[in-house]
């Protein structure tokens, strides 16, 4: 309910297509570091409900996976968890607050902050001030396999839908300025209610919604 039917990773609706997996953030059984499962992992979070998200098949397990202009390779986040400093690693319960974690938290991170999502449906991390790739954006992208072939197919397919309905709010604006009358406010409104919505929590790749609605409110303040 929380995820309305979403993998809490992707942002793709998995109701209708396979079974969700409750995804443990921080692994229970142990952690893969450097190739190698170490245990013990953050057992005592192993029912937690803050450590517990619905996540799909391809970004919760270790699977081949095709990417654009690359060879198949495995990819999936399984039992990894990667932190800036493993020696501030938790081994008991409560030193979780030492660790700073590279993963984005779907409960905590909002996606739009650390992700670039382009046109063609890749995304890339976010640059920061000192021009230096977004770490938990470039460590998510990796770990959850965010640029599989099938999900960039995907989110390149939603972002036609969201650049398509932004045209036709910009080109109702650009109306509106030229002749300003009822029938175009009232059509503007109807756009503009079917605009909002595309970045209502129910639908897909909502993160990637708001980073280019919200780029184009800029460009008419």
């Amino acid at each position: 309910q929380l995820f309305h039917f979403k993998c809490a990773y992707c942002e793709s609706n998995y109701g209708a297509t396979q079974p969700v997996e409750v995804e443990h953030f921080r692994p229970k059984g142990g952690v893969t570091i450097n190739g190698q499962l170490t245990k013990p992992g953050y057992y005592w979070l192993a029912a937690d409900w803050d450590n517990l998200l619905p996540s799909c098949i391809d970004c919760n397990r270790t699977r081949i996976q095709e990417f654009p202009d690359a060879h198949p390779e495995q990819a999936g986040k399984a039992n990894l968890f990667p932190i800036q400093n493993e020696n501030h690693r938790a081994k008991a319960p409560g030193e979780e607050s030492r660790e700073r974690p590279l993963l984005l938290n779907p409960c905590l991170d909002q996606p739009e902050e650390h992700l670039e999502f382009l046109e063609n449906g890749l995304v890339r991390p976010v640059l920061r001030s000192n021009n230096r790739a977004n770490s938990k954006g470039e460590t998510s992208i990796k770990v959850y396999a965010l640029q599989r072939k099938g999900l960039v197919n995907m989110r390149r397919d939603r972002l036609i839908i969201i650049l398509g309905q932004i045209k036709r709010v910009a080109k109702l604006l650009d109306l509106l300025d030229q002749n300003p009358n009822n029938k175009t406010k009232k059509r503007l409104k109807t756009e503009m209610e079917d605009l909002y919505k595309l970045q209502e929590d129910n639908q897909p790749y909502i993160g990637m919604a708001r980073q280019h609605i919200k780029k184009f409110f800029k460009t008419i303040e």
